[in-house]
């Protein structure tokens, strides 16, 4: 119903244009009223005095990123509309949207994904005290997303830009990954963090968490067109001359 009505605003060459974009492909439909917390990363923001022009900007945008998994669609003033595409990233354990009569919130179909990263081969930068295994590298990709303590998560010594790498063995088009931060306290030891896909020599940027996560936070972060390749890295991207912890509860990586 909401499509049509879209559709009914729209100008004749607007109609053309809209048929042919990926808001009408890719089945954009209806979820909720209301507005997007900060939980999530907004990655695209118009503002239009028509509502069918603000919606084919956003469409536009979302044409081009797949990233782009809803738009937020709202009635600033009496003649003026915003739209907003969601997200580089999302808490997903947090509150999503606040109450909003204004705003409409549209989602995309996306089909299956799945985890490629269950008991993989995986490194760090270091491990505290390795001679144990319950800080050892392996406990992010345990499928236990489950962790009290920090005994029970992949755990590095105080390092400069600490990493984690998954060998996925193979060569994947990762779509998203998502990091199960420990749920005892120090939580915003998960912070800046940069995630990349790549291959021995080369890297691409997924994405990045650009700030200090809450204990038990779970991020998802959707990736970049182009993000091939066997390798998946997880770095916290330290100031200069600053020394971080690396905790991971599980550490999970999305295909299609």
């Amino acid at each position: 119903m909401y499509i049509r009505m879209l559709i009914f605003l729209l100008s004749v060459s607007e109609k053309a244009e809209f048929l042919n974009s990926k808001y009408n492909h890719n089945r954009f439909s209806f979820a909720t009223f209301g507005s997007l917390t900060s939980n999530n990363n907004i990655l695209f923001i118009t503002e239009q005095n028509l509502h069918s022009r603000v919606i084919l900007n956003c469409s536009n945008f979302c044409r081009k990123d797949r990233r782009c998994i809803g738009m937020e669609v709202c009635r600033i003033k009496e003649e003026l509309f915003r739209c907003r595409a969601c997200c580089s990233w999302m808490i997903t354990n947090k509150q999503q949207f606040i109450s909003a009569d204004n705003c409409k919130y549209l989602k995309k179909e996306e089909g299956f994904f799945r985890n490629i990263a269950v008991n993989k081969p995986v490194t760090m930068s270091s491990v505290f005290n390795p001679t144990e295994t319950n800080h050892r590298e392996f406990n992010a990709v345990n499928n236990v997303t489950i962790c009290s303590g920090g005994t029970y998560t992949a755990h590095s010594n105080s390092d400069h830009r600490p990493w984690i790498r998954i060998d996925l063995r193979s060569e994947y088009d990762v779509q998203r990954v998502v990091i199960f931060n420990r749920q005892d306290r120090f939580g915003e030891r998960l912070n800046n963090l940069l995630i990349t896909v790549g291959n021995t020599g080369t890297e691409n940027v997924c994405g990045y968490f650009g700030k200090a996560a809450g204990t038990a936070d779970q991020i998802l972060i959707y990736c970049e067109d182009g993000t091939v390749g066997r390798y998946v890295m997880a770095t916290i991207f330290s100031n200069p001359g600053k020394l971080d912890i690396l905790n991971i509860c599980e550490f999970q990586v999305f295909v299609k």
